[in-house]
């Protein structure tokens, strides 16, 4: 009865025309309730969302609790929460309650928001790069896993073993689980193929899945999106280089710690496991069964002990000189457990000779009282798995790295195995560094490089 009465009366109609156009409007004299109910109106009748700026917080919620009970769907876009000194860690829990209001004003799902004015100062991420990183899924959709954890990544999302709260995601298998910073409990996808076969929501602390879900809506988990992690890193170093003097070494250490993060963007949180294969070559041999000892008993135990992805797509293998032999050909032998294979300066030979510590000290591959057999190498060689490897249609994400000043493995050994690769693996890379040698002047930042690629398989972009 009030608001129709309201309605009718010449103010009312004054203020609700002049809103409907561009241009500024004043109205004085109202009571804090009859603020309310004019906004409610307003809300109704002119279609849009309105922003109502307040003094400060406690006003803003106050405000959107009073429209919320006259039947309007409000919000309070609160002011970041900034930190001006270096800190161990800080929540996000402003970050996420800005967020929230962003994604339910680009859904449509809110017809007010209440904005404290410190908060309507401050900036946020544009609408287009919003809208950009936002994504509608519904059951049924044609949508690769792989390409949802890249835009997931993008969109400023975290990877976790398993979900814990917003902003984060993780994968087990064709399973997906994500949690949007406007969801009010996270969901669950499952994969059949190329196509999302269902969705569910599910509970946090028991990880069971409750109700289906029709579709859901995936806004970003960050305000401040870098877009490539390298791309954004090396635009602040270039910018530090173009400083001078005292103000480039205040830039340095003040863009350190960003950069350290913007580096470790470029390779999600994992588990690394660094295992010393003595003489090994990885492989069963007559003094060790190495390659039972990895395949048979440290992956189980790893991934029984930590809260590790089990699935192909979260496990790479890697290794430098003799462990990059040994990562290539389990890599090749067991391409059902690795998404890729990380070989640094591998030991590649095609026959080793006199003057070689494998063919003259190692007993690895022996024949008889010779400490060294080229039929058992042959037949251990990681090629020798070309064959079997593309049988079992599982493709591993290749990466190679040597120098071409390496006179242990000279860097035609191993473009001849890079070579023989090709033909299974059409899309392995290799990279060939100018001065590069046998040793961890270069391995260092080889390491680097090739973690880098690994960062860019495990978010779907390789």
């Amino acid at each position: 009865m009030y608001e129709a009465l309201l309605k009718q009366t010449a103010e009312y109609q004054k203020i609700a025309a002049s809103l409907a156009s561009p241009g500024p409007a004043a109205l004085f004299g109202l009571p804090p309730a009859g603020r309310a109910l004019v906004y409610a109106l307003l809300a109704r009748d002119l279609g849009r969302p309105l922003c109502i700026v307040t003094p400060g917080e406690a006003e803003a919620t106050h405000f959107a609790d009073d429209l919320k009970t006259l039947g309007v769907t409000a919000g309070v876009f609160p002011p970041r929460d900034f930190m001006l000194r270096p800190v161990e860690g800080a929540s996000r829990e402003y970050e996420y309650r800005r967020l929230s209001v962003l994604g339910a004003l680009a859904g449509g799902r809110l017809k007010a928001v209440c904005v404290p004015v410190e908060a309507l100062l401050q900036y946020t991420v544009p609408r287009a790069e919003f809208m950009a990183n936002t994504l509608t899924l519904k059951p049924g959709m044609q949508f690769s896993r792989d390409a949802l954890v890249g835009q997931l990544f993008a969109a400023g999302y975290v990877r976790r073993s398993q979900v814990e709260g917003p902003g984060q995601f993780s994968v087990r298998g064709d399973i997906v689980d994500i949690y949007a910073p406007d969801m009010a409990s996270p969901a669950r996808l499952e994969f059949w193929d190329e196509e999302i076969d269902s969705i569910a929501s599910f509970d946090l602390m028991s990880q069971r899945r409750d109700a289906s879900l029709q579709k859901i809506y995936l806004s970003p988990a960050r305000e401040v999106l870098f877009g490539s992690c390298e791309e954004t890193a090396g635009a602040l170093r270039a910018a530090i280089q173009k400083a001078r003097g005292k103000h480039r070494a205040a830039l340095e250490q003040a863009m350190a710690p960003e950069l350290a993060q913007l580096d470790a963007g470029q390779m999600p949180e994992a588990i690394v496991v660094f295992p010393d294969g003595f003489n090994s070559y990885y492989i069963d041999g007559p003094a060790l069964d190495m390659e039972s000892a990895f395949i048979n008993d440290l992956f189980p135990i790893i991934e029984s002990l930590y809260r590790a992805d089990t699935s192909k797509e979260g496990r790479i293998i890697g290794g430098i000189s003799m462990g990059g032999y040994g990562a290539a050909r389990f890599a090749l032998k067991y391409p059902e457990l690795f998404s890729a294979a990380l070989l640094i300066s591998p030991a590649v030979w095609a026959e080793p000779t006199k003057g070689n510590d494998l063919y003259d000290n190692w007993h690895v591959f022996p024949e008889g009282d010779a400490n060294f057999s080229q039929s058992l190498w042959e037949s251990f060689y990681p090629a020798s798995y070309l064959e079997d490897y593309t049988a079992k249609n599982s493709p591993v994400s290749f990466y190679v790295i040597s120098g071409d000043a390496d006179t242990t493995v000279d860097i035609s050994e191993v473009q001849g195995f890079y070579d023989q690769l090709l033909t299974a693996a059409p899309d392995a890379q290799l990279s060939v560094e100018p001065e590069g040698v046998h040793a961890w002047t270069f391995w260092e930042p080889a390491t680097t490089k090739a973690l880098q690629f690994a960062g860019s398989v495990l978010q779907g972009q390789e």
